[in-house]
Parts: C-alpha cells; structure tokens; sequence
C-alpha cells in the first residue's frame, strides 16, 4: 500500500472503521475463542486503538500498513463464527455511532435486532426467537441477554419463593410456641408474628403484580419485537398499534392489543382468541382479567371501592399461586395464538414453570450465603 498516494487522514478513518468492525467481533465472541476478555487480546486492541487515534502522520505512514493487514487477518479469523451482511467498514461506523452521547454499549449492551441485522452467526449464541429490543451483552457480559419481561418474570418468582419460605418459616416456629405449651403473650411475641404476616402478604402482594406486570410486557414485546423485525414493510397504522398505541398517541387497552396483535401478526390474519368480548372471554382469559388484573389495580392505586387488598397471609399466599398459574398459561395461549407454527419462546425457557422456579431458589440461595 502506497500511502504517499494516498491522503492520510482519509487513511486513518479507514483503518479506524475496520478497527472497530474488529472492537465489536472481539466483543462479543466468548474469551476461549479470542474475545476481549482475554488479556492479551484486550491489551493488543487498547495498543492498535490508542496508536490508530494519537499517531503523527509519519508514524501512520511506516506503521499503519502492517496494522491494516494485522486488523485484515484477525476478521478473517472470525468468519468461522460469523460473517458480516453488509460491509465492515459500514458496521465498525454504526459500532463507533454506539458510543456517542453518553453511550456505553459494555455497559447497557446493544439491542439485538442490531447485531442482527448486521451480522451472522453460523452457531447463534442467543436464542433465535430473542426480541430484537432486548440487549445483547459485550466484553464482560459477553453471552448474556436481558429483555424487560425476563427479569419482570424473575422477580415475580423471587417473590413467589420468598412468599413461601417466609410463610413456611411462619408456621415453623408457631408449631414450636405449641409444642413448648407457649402463648403468644407479650408485645414481642406479637410483633415477630404480625411482621411474619406482612410480610408474606409483601411477598406476595408484590410477586401477585409482578406477575400481571410480566405478563403484560411479554405481550408488548410480542408485538414490539415483530414491528422492529417488520418495520420496513408496515404501514404506520400498524406501526402504532404494534407499539400498543393509538394514533393520537393514547395507550390501547390490554384486552384490545391481544386482538390486534393476533390479526397483524397470524399468516391468516385470524383472531382465535376474543377477550374484548366478556360473553366470548375464556379461561384463563376471565381469571386474568377479572381476578389478577383487579388485585394488580387495587394493590397500585387503591381506594375502598376496589378489591381488598388486606387479607391474611394465607389468602395473599394462595393468591400469588394463582397468578403464577393463570399469568403463565395466558402468556403461552397469546404467544401460540401470534405464532400458532412456533414453540413457546425459547428466551423465556418456554415459559417453563419448574426451571423459573428452580432459578429462583438459587437466586435466593446464592444471596442467602452472605448475610
């Protein structure tokens, strides 16, 4: 490469576009397969970054020419991974783009549907049916996901687990005050017992909304997740009501977007489940709305007229297992409803109640250890 015929700068913006192609592909390949995480890669790329940025023009003119065939042969490398779609100048741009205003993609990630719209991965590292708006980690999180409905869903089942242990612990120690012939008869006594109750009611008032509050989001994000995947072929109509709004900006109704989702985003355009209609509303459709959704909006902004929302700790109890069973089944109803030719979604362990249960007790364990 003749860089005395070539204009410099415009030189130095062509290897800093392919350096960060390169930042980006060591930034989310894992550290065994020579991603950042591994020192002597991470200290390499700050070394080429660094002299591509701070170099004299003479010092660019005798190095940069090695450093650009270096860059050249480590995204080569990677194409047994993944391949560039478009070109990998344009994509180390878009990269740089990341982290304008404030921006840290190592620390908040980067939506998935942009990698993928930019790159292919031959073994996918994510799960295929991950919503394009969910974030994607890099460096460090290198592998790791996260989307709003997934650690709305864990919450909800760390509350569910925290709910039953704390009733259970409950109910151990009342069988210890009997089998000692103890009454409940001093102020300290009462007071560890009616902090045992509210705080299972804590547990499970909050796990209760939790759950609604997943449920929710998920469908949102079903019908987010095909308008980013769909956008360019969408009419704005569409693109509206896919976002949950209307075109004055309003919010469409929950039992309105599950409709409308059905019929933009079915093959057929059919809507095989009808919840605007109480007299056509079916299980787990009438628990949902008419039950879980009533004891979310009491328990956000209650006023007398609404449900109550003071019931003892077994009720409170039995009433987050409820909205554990009905908040799963009509998520799985609306995914298969959306995508009647799909599994239930992968990214959220197909809904799985054991596994997300099985998490949380760890989560709870893991904490548990160092207290």
């Amino acid at each position: 490469m003749n860089l005395d015929e070539q204009d410099i700068n415009e030189f130095r913006i062509n290897l800093l576009e392919r350096f960060m192609y390169l930042q980006l592909a060591v930034s989310i390949t894992p550290k065994s397969n020579g991603g950042i995480m591994n020192k002597t890669v991470k200290d390499t790329m700050i070394e080429i970054g660094d002299f591509i940025k701070e170099s004299s023009d003479v010092e660019l003119r005798n190095r940069g020419p090695q450093i650009y065939n270096f860059i050249f042969q480590i995204c080569n490398k990677f194409k047994i991974f993944f391949r560039p779609k478009i070109n990998q100048r344009q994509i180390g741009r878009d990269f740089n783009e990341l982290f304008k205003n404030n921006g840290n993609p190592y620390s908040y990630g980067i939506e998935y549907g942009w990698i993928d719209e930019r790159i292919e991965f031959f073994n996918n590292l994510w799960p295929s049916d991950l919503p394009y708006q969910a974030k994607i980690g890099i460096g460090v999180h290198s592998q790791s996901y996260g989307v709003e409905e997934e650690f709305l869903l864990k919450d909800a089942f760390f509350f569910l687990v925290m709910a039953q242990e704390t009733y259970d612990n409950m109910y151990k120690l009342s069988n210890r005050y009997k089998e000692a012939g103890r009454d409940i008869e001093i102020d300290e006594d009462y007071r560890v017992f009616s902090n045992y109750n509210h705080t299972v009611a804590t547990y499970s008032r909050l796990g209760t909304q939790c759950f609604y509050f997943f449920t929710e989001a998920f469908i949102n994000s079903i019908g987010f997740d095909y308008y980013l995947r769909n956008k360019n072929r969408l009419s704005s109509n569409d693109i509206c009501t896919l976002q949950g709004k209307k075109k004055d900006g309003r919010f469409i109704p929950l039992e309105h977007r599950i409709q409308k989702f059905q019929a933009l985003i079915r093959e057929d355009k059919k809507i095989v489940i009808n919840v605007t209609d109480e007299n056509q509303r079916k299980e787990p459709f009438v628990t949902f709305f008419n039950d879980i959704k009533d004891t979310r909006d009491a328990a956000s902004h209650f006023t007398p007229v609404k449900r109550n929302i003071w019931m003892r700790p077994d009720d409170w109890l039995n009433k987050i297992k409820l909205s554990v069973e009905v908040c799963l089944e009509v998520s799985k109803q609306v995914w298969s409803a959306c995508y009647p030719n799909r599994d239930l979604p992968e990214y959220l362990l197909k809904l799985d109640y054991d596994k997300h249960l099985e998490i949380a007790k760890i989560r709870v364990t893991d904490i548990s250890k160092h207290d």
